[in-house]
C-alpha cells in the first residue's frame, strides 16, 4: 500500500477529532491489507484466470468460425426454388457504367435442379467427345490421362489441356481434304445453345437488367484428381482465390452449372466465397448435378474452387458482359471462331 500524506485538521474541527478520523482510516487500511492474498496466491489466481480465459476464447472463436460459414449441401436440394444472398456492390469496379446492364444491387444466386439429369448427362457426353485425348502430346509422350484440368469451348472449338497445350476440335476439316465425322449433331448444338440462353435469360431476370450479352470464353471444365499430378503452368493452378473481373475486365456476371456431384463423382473440389486463400470461407457450395450458381463478377465476390483430390469433376463455366465490344455470338456451327462481334446492342 502506498504512503498517504497526513493533512492538518480542517477549520472548525478539533485535533482530537481529526486524529480519531485518521485512526479509523488507518484501521480500515490495515483490515484491507490483511485481507489481500499473498504474492504467491496472486500468481496462482492470475495463471488460473488466464488459462480459463484462453480456453474460453478458443472455444468461442472455434464455434464462431464453424457456425458462421453457411454450407449449401449437394444432397439436400435446399435451393430447389432458388436462393438469393445480398452482397454490397464494389461499384467502382463497374466503370464506365452501362445503364440497364451493370448491377444496381449485387448478390449470389443458387438453384438446385436448374438442369435435369438427362440434360446433365448429355452435356457431359458432349464434353467427353470434345476432350478426347485432352493433354496428349506425342513430343512429350503425355497420354492425356495424367490428371489436372482440361477446358473445352463448344462454341469456338478451343480445348486447353493441363500444361497449356491448345488445339481446336474444328480445325483442319476443310483444308486437308479429309472427310471427318462431325463431333456434334445439329440437335446437340441446338441443345447447347438453348441451355446457354436459359442461363443468360435467368441472370438478366435475376438482376433486373434491360439487356445482357453472351461473351467468350465460356467452357466446360473437367478436373481429374490423380495422385502425383503436378501443375505445369499457372493455368493449372485453378484453386487460388480470384475475382473474375480482375482476370478478365469485360466479365460482369459469372456463373457455374455443375454437372458432377461432390462426394460421389469426386473428392475435394468444393467451391467457396472467401477473401484470400488463407482466410476462412464466407460460404461453401457443394457441387451437385444441375445446380446453377450465378453472381456479380466484381470485387464483392472473390472465390475459389478447391483442389480435386480424386475422381472427375465437370462444370460448365459461363460469363456475360455489358461491353458491346466483347459480345460473342453463339455460333454453334462446327467451325473455329476467334473474334468478338463488337456491334451495338439494344435493350430487350
Amino acid at each position: 500500500m502506498g504512503t498517504r500524506r497526513r493533512s492538518t485538521a480542517p477549520r472548525g474541527r478539533s485535533n482530537s477529532s481529526a486524529q480519531s478520523q485518521l485512526n479509523r482510516r488507518q484501521s480500515q487500511w490495515n483490515v484491507q491489507a490483511e485481507s489481500k492474498p499473498t504474492l504467491a496466491r496472486w500468481a496462482w489466481i492470475s495463471a488460473g484466470c488466464l488459462l480459463i480465459l484462453s480456453v474460453a476464447l478458443r472455444l468461442a472463436n472455434s464455434n464462431a468460425k464453424t457456425a458462421a460459414v453457411p454450407v449449401l449441401k449437394h444432397d439436400e436440394a435446399a435451393c430447389a426454388d432458388g436462393c438469393w444472398w445480398d452482397i454490397e456492390c464494389a461499384h467502382s469496379h463497374y466503370r464506365p457504367r452501362v445503364e440497364g446492364c451493370h448491377p444496381t444491387a449485387c448478390g449470389r444466386f443458387a438453384k438446385h435442379g436448374f438442369l435435369d439429369k438427362p440434360s446433365v448427362r448429355r452435356l457431359i457426353a458432349m464434353a467427353e467427345r470434345g476432350m478426347a485425348g485432352c493433354g496428349a502430346d506425342v513430343r512429350s509422350g503425355r497420354s492425356g490421362v495424367g490428371g489436372g484440368p482440361c477446358i473445352m469451348d463448344v462454341n469456338s472449338g478451343f480445348v486447353r489441356a493441363s500444361g497449356g497445350d491448345i488445339r481446336n476440335i474444328y480445325e483442319g476439316g476443310e483444308d486437308d481434304g479429309l472427310e471427318r465425322q462431325p463431333l456434334y449433331s445439329a440437335d446437340d448444338y441446338q441443345f447447347y445453345g438453348e441451355t446457354i440462353e436459359r442461363i443468360r435469360a435467368k441472370v438478366q431476370d435475376l438482376f433486373g437488367l434491360g439487356f445482357l450479352m453472351f461473351t467468350a470464353p465460356t467452357f466446360i471444365t473437367r478436373i481429374q484428381g490423380r495422385e502425383g499430378w503436378q501443375p505445369e503452368s499457372a493455368h493449372d493452378e485453378y484453386w487460388h482465390v480470384h475475382v473474375d473481373k480482375n482476370n478478365t475486365p469485360h466479365y460482369d456476371y459469372s456463373g457455374l452449372l455443375y454437372l458432377s456431384e461432390a462426394g460421389v463423382d469426386f473428392e475435394g473440389g468444393l467451391f467457396s466465397f472467401q477473401e484470400t486463400s488463407e482466410s476462412p470461407p464466407e460460404m461453401i457450395i457443394e457441387p451437385a448435378p444441375g445446380l446453377l450458381l450465378a453472381f456479380t463478377a466484381g470485387m464483392e465476390n472473390p472465390h475459389r474452387a478447391h483442389k480435386v483430390t480424386a475422381g472427375t469433376r465437370f462444370v460448365l463455366s459461363f460469363w456475360f458482359t455489358c461491353d458491346q465490344r466483347k459480345e460473342f455470338s453463339s455460333f454453334l456451327d462446327g467451325k473455329m471462331h476467334r473474334r468478338f462481334d463488337g456491334g451495338p446492342r439494344q435493350e430487350s
